[in-house]
């Protein structure tokens, strides 16, 4: 019974999104476009860290968290997100992809928490247009995607269960 609870999408019920009734076909597409949303966000984070490898490192020597680690995390990260876009655009990983990437926003969003009111010069290194946002814009620009990431957990059809025994 737990294993189905965790494996199941509909054990997210959210008040406002239950007094909708959609079609199975309404919510394969909405989950579809929140998980196309999240992969093309991680892909472009991804990929840019990756691209410019060696600025993304010299910006975490200088970080009050990562400076000992800049090598092993200007690795992992970037992985980290391709890994997360993948799994977001297969039908079996897609709910813990989903579930992934709203732990992985709400880790950046708490880290950017911290760096703002206890770091304020910290640069930010999510690269591409991304650092052109200030602290606050960035913890709005997560918050969102975390919401895209709950909606297309609840919006993942229910598997069918075989009933033939």
């Amino acid at each position: 019974m737990k294993r189905d609870m965790l494996t199941s999408a509909s054990t997210i019920r959210l008040p406002l999104l239950n007094k909708f009734t959609l079609s199975d076909k309404a919510k394969r597409i909405t989950s579809f476009t929140c998980a196309a949303l999240l992969a093309l966000l991680f892909l472009y984070t991804g990929i840019e860290k990756l691209y410019h490898h060696k600025t993304f490192v010299l910006q975490l020597v200088d970080h009050p968290f990562f400076g000992n680690y800049p090598n092993l995390i200007a690795w992992l990260l970037p992985s980290l997100e391709l890994i997360l876009a993948a799994a977001l655009l297969y039908p079996r990983t897609r709910l813990i992809g989903f579930y992934s990437s709203f732990a992985l926003l709400l880790g950046f969003t708490v880290y950017i928490h911290i760096l703002q009111h206890f770091f304020p010069r910290t640069p930010c290194n999510c690269g591409g247009v991304l650092p052109q946002l200030s602290w606050a814009q960035h913890k709005v620009f997560n918050a969102a995607f975390m919401l895209v990431a709950i909606i297309g957990a609840c919006m993942l059809p229910e598997k069918k269960k075989n009933t033939t025994a």
